[in-house]
């Protein structure tokens, strides 16, 4: 057996996974893919709740009063029905707003903190074509009390984060949408996640042509 060739396809083989790790790096830890704006903040959402169900252990049969809590502003409202649309698609059917007088179940307070896209421009690809990181975050501030002996089950921070690749196209259609917070906000550098996605990138390129130039060294 010729060792050149055996080194050669080692080699190979390690530039494959080194490129195929750097592109799927961006979808881990969270990632969502092809989704408007809207989607997007529906499931930073759908997030949100999901943590708060696992930390005050509701079930689905439980009364739940939602209540807006904070300044009404646009956005809050928006997210706040967000939150009712969610909740109701969980599965629970006994939901009740605002002044809703209950005596049994849960008050659920939610005071939105903050919300935001960015799009952080990056060049991916041989052919350097110009794409996107976009990234969505919503942090919110909910209280849960026990209606019966008015006794606070839970109260904090939730904090839920998206990220995904987008071409300048689809950055295009989703900044279209009416609803302006929606919109997300440019950033004009690339910024550190993309630096060390191009380190990365150039040391596996090396590596491989040191694996290579070694490999002929021996023969």
């Amino acid at each position: 057996m010729n060792p050149l060739a055996g080194y050669r396809r080692k080699a190979l083989r390690f530039f494959r996974v080194s490129c195929l790790i750097l592109v799927l790096i961006p979808f881990v830890g969270g990632s969502v893919w092809g989704q408007t704006n809207e989607e997007l903040a529906e499931n930073l959402v759908k997030e949100n709740w999901y943590q708060l169900k696992n930390r005050v252990k509701l079930n689905k049969s439980d009364s739940l009063l939602l209540v807006q809590a904070g300044e009404s502003t646009p956005m809050a409202r928006y997210f706040f029905s967000s939150l009712n649309s969610i909740v109701q698609k969980d599965g629970f059917k006994a939901i009740f707003w605002s002044n809703a007088r209950l005596t049994n179940g849960y008050r659920i307070e939610s005071y939105l903190k903050s919300f935001s896209i960015h799009y952080v421009p990056m060049k991916t690809g041989f052919l350097r074509q110009k794409k996107f990181l976009r990234m969505g975050r919503l942090v919110q501030n909910i209280q849960v009390v026990n209606l019966r002996d008015k006794r606070v089950l839970w109260s904090g921070d939730l904090a839920s984060a998206k990220q995904d690749t987008l071409t300048q196209n689809q950055v295009s259609d989703y900044q279209k949408t009416q609803i302006s917070f929606l919109r997300g906000e440019m950033e004009r550098t690339e910024g550190a996640f993309r630096m060390y996605l191009k380190l990365g990138f150039l040391a596996g390129v090396s590596i491989a042509v040191i694996v290579l130039f070694f490999s002929i060294r021996t023969t």
